[in-house]
């Protein structure tokens, strides 16, 4: 029952903070990825209380509030410097919850459960790749999802 509390506050922090990020990034294409990763937080948290409630009955959820959303007073979207900021930030929030998922996972005893876990670890590993390709292209790295998108030797 605690690991699907954390996974519900999880969900919550993750929304907030890509919906915040979304309104605040001026880059069209961040803003749309942060948008989408911030609707996938609200699907995942919507399937953990559905399940949740059919296993355990009503949950009562503590601390509703959004946490870490204090890291946007430091993050300037202005320069490329605070979109790197972000998405570092984020990267970082999908790694703990990609670990959390999966431990969760190992431990849970109900099979819907552990199936679920299993799941959003899945997501939340595919949301750190996204992240770190954008952030890849923000550097012009020249690649982008394992696409080389230039060559370097002027040919």
């Amino acid at each position: 029952m605690e690991e699907i509390k954390m996974a519900l506050q999880l969900e919550r922090d993750g929304y907030a903070y890509y919906k915040k990020a979304a309104e605040l990034c001026p880059n069209t294409y961040g803003k749309k990825m942060f948008e989408k990763l911030a609707e996938d937080e609200i699907k995942h948290l919507q399937i953990f209380k559905k399940i949740a409630e059919e296993i355990f009955g009503k949950i009562e959820e503590e601390g509703k509030e959004a946490k870490h959303l204090d890291i946007f007073e430091e993050i300037d979207f202005s320069t490329k410097a605070g979109e790197y900021a972000a998405l570092d930030h984020a990267i970082k929030f999908e790694e703990r919850a990609y670990e959390y998922f999966r431990n969760a996972a190992e431990k849970a005893k109900n099979e819907k459960v552990r199936a679920l876990f299993e799941k959003i670890a899945k997501e939340e590993e595919m949301h750190k790749a996204l992240l770190e390709a954008e952030r890849s292209y923000l550097h012009k790295s020249g690649i982008w999802f394992d696409y080389q998108e230039f060559q370097m030797d002027g040919l």
